[in-house]
């Protein structure tokens, strides 16, 4: 068959049109990845301030979900005040503040006076400020954002009342949306803090001793 060449560049120049808007859906795809994995980051945040277990792990990818739900689930659940009864009162103040430093010498003294007139009510709700007060002042901030597929990595900065630093996270596309699938080992000593056994640290100090109450 003869092709014209009218015709022909027609075609021509439909093919090329066909070539720009596909170069610009690619182009334009970096940008919404960029800003929904701003949103993930950002609902990881808002979710510890709320102290949330279920809403933070639902930012993760499905290989790790289950993990990071358990280990925050056991970290905002407060412990059982009988458990802690007979506490040096002294040395489990001084304790807590070591490992919730940003929490309130209100929150801290509450949480004391608890343990001494064995009250969970009133120890719970110290718990749960523990955890409110340590992530009030926390920021995420996405600094850089790298796409390959259906895979991303990012950089994100950090910041409290304690200091600042930056982080490295992975994220994979799940069913379209895109999920943190950083691995816990890599989620110690960052903006979230480490791994240490709340519990297991205050109860070291259950054996009382006359002089420090």
């Amino acid at each position: 068959m003869i092709v014209s060449r009218s015709v022909f560049t027609w075609l021509a120049a439909f093919f090329v049109a066909i070539g720009l808007v596909a170069q610009t859906a690619v182009a334009s795809a970096a940008p919404a990845d960029e800003s929904e994995i701003r949103d993930v980051t950002a609902g990881r945040l808002s979710a510890l301030q709320a102290v949330d277990a279920i809403q933070y792990a639902s930012f993760f990818c499905a290989d790790i979900r289950d993990k990071i739900e358990s280990d925050w689930e056991q970290s905002f659940t407060p412990p059982e005040v009988g458990r802690l009864e007979g506490a040096n009162l002294k040395k489990l103040r001084a304790k807590v503040h070591e490992v919730f430093p940003l929490a309130s010498d209100t929150a801290v003294e509450d949480f004391v006076t608890a343990v001494d007139n064995q009250d969970q009510q009133a120890l719970s709700a110290a718990w749960h400020r523990f955890w409110v007060e340590t992530f009030a002042h926390l920021t995420f901030k996405v600094s850089k954002v790298t796409v390959t597929g259906d895979t991303a990595k990012a950089t994100i900065a950090f910041r409290n009342t304690v200091g600042r630093g930056n982080e490295p996270r992975k994220f994979v596309r799940e069913d379209g949306f895109w999920k943190d699938c950083t691995p816990e080992a890599t989620q110690t000593e960052t903006a979230i803090g480490n791994d240490e056994p709340l519990l297991e640290a205050c109860l070291l100090y259950t054996s009382p001793s006359p002089r420090d109450l």
